[in-house]
């Protein structure tokens, strides 16, 4: 954790569980132990504790991509949308320098090209599309899924304490 962004290192979940609401489990636990966390670190100065909580990852999954954002703000959005406040891509921009320093990095995009490419026969099932079109014609337009060029999706999460609450 620090003051304001939450590092969540890869999950990969066994496909035996994935779809019984695992992730959004852990996701809850993770997101209310930060809250808790950030208000004793602030002394309970609610200027700090009452800000928004920022989460940066990475992914390649249209269906992890779609649960997310038909729950909390994401950047981008389908239609593209970046965050608004040059804080908040600057966060983008120094977390992706600090946490993968070698990739290329398309800000326009939020885009990290080749990330995956170790990772060639993640999807021999096929690609977990999240079966609402905006979302998987999104995904694709900006990853290529399809051609398997490994890219992966910069995701900007920001929440709310209004937001946490219904989380």
């Amino acid at each position: 954790y620090s003051d304001k962004i939450i590092y969540i290192p890869t999950l990969m979940l066994d496909p035996d569980i994935q779809k019984r609401g695992v992730m959004s489990i852990l996701s809850k636990s993770i997101v209310k132990d930060y809250f808790f966390w950030r208000m004793k670190q602030s002394k309970y100065n609610p200027f700090t504790f009452l800000s928004p909580i920022y989460i940066i990852f990475r992914t390649d999954n249209p269906t992890l991509y779609k649960i997310l954002h038909s729950k909390i703000d994401v950047y981008p959005k389908p239609d593209g949308t970046l965050p608004k406040l040059k804080k908040e891509i600057d966060l983008v921009l120094d977390f992706v320098k600090n946490i993968w320093p070698k990739t290329k990095f398309d800000v326009n995009n939020f885009v990290l090209a080749n990330e995956f490419n170790d990772q060639q026969g993640f999807f021999k099932n096929g690609i977990p599309w999240s079966g609402d079109k905006l979302t998987d014609d999104f995904i694709e337009e900006k990853l290529h899924l399809t051609k398997y060029e490994g890219n992966a999706l910069v995701v900007f999460v920001k929440i709310s304490l209004s937001q946490m609450v219904k989380f």
